[in-house]
């Protein structure tokens, strides 16, 4: 029963963190675009993980950003290559936790995905 309650709790807490994620992500709406973002790995990840993305030639600006639960942005980095292409992201700067993580090209959101980073 302990064991229950505890899974309860988190689920609870979750569903809690994601409604927090909606709400502050909701006012970036997706684009059509031949841009690409993939689903980091390893996901968990401990030290490290790996994003890959696609970004077409004719783009103007393209950039990655991590959110915290709570909405707010805790890293990002310019993409200046086109094409194909990757980013290893550190647990340095991230606690543990769940994240939301996009690809904003010309100052638009592509895609999020989720990632979880356990220590």
């Amino acid at each position: 029963k302990a064991q229950n309650d505890l899974l309860q709790a988190q689920n609870d807490l979750l569903r809690q963190e994601m409604t927090l994620l909606k709400q502050a992500l909701g006012k970036q709406v997706p684009v059509q675009t031949d841009a690409r973002l993939y689903q980091n790995y390893p996901n968990p990840f401990g030290n490290a993980t790996v994003i890959q993305f696609y970004v077409p030639d004719q783009v103007s600006s393209a950039e990655l950003k991590i959110y915290a639960v709570n909405g707010q942005e805790v890293w990002s980095k310019q993409i200046l290559q086109r094409g194909e292409g990757s980013v290893e992201v550190s647990n340095q700067a991230l606690a543990e936790g769940s994240y939301i993580y996009n690809l904003v090209i010309d100052g638009s959101v592509v895609d999020n995905k989720k990632m979880v980073l356990k220590r």
